[in-house]
């Protein structure tokens, strides 16, 4: 993540922060049939570095999915 222009209006008391923030990690994921419906389920870990002016740590994310 990058912004590219700075911050403006009157919420930007602190000045014109540009925000920056990047991130990597594993995906697992998984692909079964229940009956005859295919179902797809992943789990994603995210741990963010080189972040300036924002909050950082990490990102789970879990996703499901299912088609006949």
């Amino acid at each position: 993540y990058r912004q590219l222009s700075a911050d403006s209006g009157d919420g930007a008391t602190l000045g014109s922060f540009k925000a920056r923030a990047l991130g990597a990690g594993p995906v697992v994921s998984y692909v079964f049939r229940v009956r005859k419906i295919a179902v797809a389920m992943d789990l994603r870990w995210t741990r963010d570095f080189g972040v300036r002016n924002r909050l950082d740590g990490d990102l789970w994310f879990f996703k499901a999915a299912a088609a006949p």
